[in-house]
């Protein structure tokens, strides 16, 4: 409940976040191994492969929308994205962001091994 009035005052100022996906572009998928024993190289250091989507997981424990939009390419030509986050009920809000964002700024760019 704590956390719900925290995000509910925050919306109060603006009407949407965007954030990562994800903190580092796509990855291999490694299958060895329990997944919390998986590890990934973020900004050149380990990471718990469970930590990766630290920022995907973080609206939905308050039930929060969330839009995710490919926002372009990493220097070594993987995917990166970004997700837009709203206040309770705004999905609409957050659907129109990603539209426009795809429209007016960057739209899909396969990777170079897909186009």
């Amino acid at each position: 409940a704590v956390l719900r009035q925290q995000w509910r005052s925050y919306f109060e100022s603006v009407d949407l976040l965007i954030t990562p996906v994800a903190t580092s572009p796509a990855f291999l998928h490694n299958q060895q191994g329990e997944r919390w024993e998986r590890m990934l190289k973020v900004n050149g250091q380990d990471q718990p492969h469970t930590d990766s989507l630290f920022w995907a997981g973080y609206p939905g424990v308050v039930g929060l929308p969330a839009t995710a939009i490919p926002i372009g390419l990493s220097p070594d030509g993987l995917p990166v994205g970004a997700q837009i986050i709203g206040d309770s009920f705004a999905d609409p809000l957050c659907l129109q962001m990603a539209q426009w964002l795809e429209t007016a700024w960057c739209g899909f760019q396969p990777p170079p091994s897909f186009a």
